[in-house]
């Protein structure tokens, strides 16, 4: 009693040894690893508390992870910058694909309800500067190359220099 089998490595014979001191461990549903808790619900849902200094952060390998202070995400990035920050350093395919197949659905939402006018509420950047960005008040700026219109620009009652009906659009 109050012992485990351990290994030592390929080839060797395994051995008894004391059972390593614990803290608060009960995969049953209560705290593990003193204030931070792990518990799993009837469902089978696991669930992470974590507290709220910094480093008090929850990781899977390399790939995840979540700050207990700043509430920020990281998906292959171990200290995210935002809310929710995905890095992607290799390969040909991209750092996020959305595709929705229903053919009632939906497709992508941006709800910038508290930008500040002028603020980009959209914005695609690479290391030239910004490519294209589409601000709070519906501004559309694009910053490098040229604007290519395929098919038709509807409900437009005029079409004037560096504005289609009401709205602006700026480019350089």
């Amino acid at each position: 009693a109050g012992q485990v089998l351990t290994s030592a490595g390929t080839g060797t014979v395994p051995a008894y040894s004391a059972t390593p001191a614990l803290t608060s461990v009960d995969m049953g549903g209560t705290t593990v690893y003193g204030s931070r808790a792990i518990t799993v619900d009837t469902g089978g849902v696991l669930n992470v508390v974590l507290a709220s200094a910094a480093g008090d952060d929850f990781t899977v390998g390399t790939s995840l992870t979540v700050e207990g202070d700043t509430k920020f995400v990281g998906v292959g990035i171990a200290a995210p910058a935002h809310q929710f920050d995905v890095y992607r350093n290799a390969g040909s395919q991209y750092v996020a694909h959305f595709d929705q197949d229903a053919a009632t659905g939906y497709g992508v939402l941006i709800d910038t309800d508290s930008v500040t006018a002028g603020d980009p509420a959209l914005q695609i950047t690479n290391t030239a500067g910004s490519l294209f960005t589409v601000d709070a008040a519906g501004d559309v700026s694009i910053g490098q190359g040229a604007l290519a219109i395929s098919g038709a620009i509807t409900g437009v009652t005029s079409i004037n220099a560096g504005q289609i009906g009401n709205r602006n659009l700026l480019y350089n």
